[in-house]
């Protein structure tokens, strides 16, 4: 036996007494029944090809939801009966009908559960039914995933923030086990924390000295239209470039990442710069009006002021 595994991980005859008396309770019966009508009419609505090769009648928008009660009664009525927290059988999509009460097992309860509100490589929520929409669009793929619900992204949702969600059932922790308890933790949020865009993060260095040198970065380049490079020469020489200025800076990308979570925080979105240009363009436009000062008439320049003329121009 490996060193550290013990013997209750890897056999527990309580669990395989319940795991055989299951095969035979006329309630799991039921539920087999309603589970594969669900989980196959959800693969055939969704264009997916069944490698069982089973098929059912479609159901109405009606009748899924009326299974879909009596499939979530069933499960609370067995597990209830049997004082387990959950039961689960090979995936219908491969095990046939008649073999899938042979695919039965009563796992052995984990206190600690965690999920993502996206797609992560550990995480995700797991397969949830639900009612197709009528409008719902008809794609084919020729993979094991049945559907889920919600409809999670494959990467952080941009118009949410980024979710671990920790379950733990304190029945079954131990007041010398909170070490293991405590290490599956950090180990969950480092493994999300790596496929959180860079933009995303929290910054390196402390938030509370950086958000008024952050901001003053987001202003510069958002509201004025300064470049990111024009401003970390200003931040290294004190004063912004008055011509062209294709120099590399030092602290140019950190410019840039400065922008990007200002610009989430502000407008719960993340920032792209094709989306800005226009709004660069007209900040620019604003700034250069702004600064008009005509020598000989101020602001309030004629029709036939040489200096006006020319100022228009340029900014043609």
């Amino acid at each position: 036996m490996p060193k550290g595994k013990s013997k209750e991980e890897e056999f527990d005859p309580t669990l395989e007494l319940k795991t055989l008396a299951l095969r035979d309770e006329p309630l799991v019966h039921q539920y087999r029944d309603l589970h594969y009508q669900l989980v196959l009419d959800q693969l055939q609505a969704t264009g997916q090809r069944i490698a069982s090769r089973e098929h059912t009648t479609p159901l109405s928008a009606a009748q899924r939801r009326s299974l879909l009660k009596r499939h979530a009664r069933l499960d609370k009525q067995i597990c209830e009966k049997y004082r387990i927290s959950g039961f689960h059988g090979g995936d219908p999509y491969i095990v046939k009908r008649d073999n899938w009460l042979e695919t039965l097992r009563v796992p052995l309860s984990q206190p600690l559960t965690i999920e993502t509100n996206w797609q992560s490589s550990f995480y995700s929520p797991r397969v949830q039914f639900y009612v197709l929409p009528k409008d719902a669009a008809v794609f084919h793929s020729h993979s094991r995933i049945v559907c889920q619900l919600p409809s999670l992204p494959k990467k952080v949702p941009a118009d949410s923030l980024p979710i671990l969600t920790i379950h733990l059932d304190l029945s079954k922790v131990k007041g010398n086990h909170l070490a293991g308890l405590a290490t599956k933790f950090k180990e969950a949020v480092k493994r999300c924390l790596e496929e959180l865009p860079r933009s995303r993060r929290k910054p390196a260095s402390t938030w509370q000295q950086n958000v008024k040198r952050d901001y003053h970065r987001f202003y510069l380049h958002f509201y004025r239209a300064v470049p990111y490079r024009w401003i970390a020469a200003y931040e290294k020489t004190g004063a912004l470039p008055k011509g062209p200025f294709d120099m590399a800076v030092p602290k140019e990308s950190s410019i840039r990442e400065s922008v990007e979570r200002v610009h989430y925080i502000v407008f719960s979105r993340p920032f792209k710069a094709r989306k800005t240009l226009s709004h660069r363009a007209n900040t620019r436009l604003d700034a250069e009006i702004q600064s008009f000062n005509c020598p000989d008439h101020g602001k309030d320049c004629s029709d036939t002021c040489g200096y006006a003329k020319d100022f228009i121009k340029k900014l043609g």
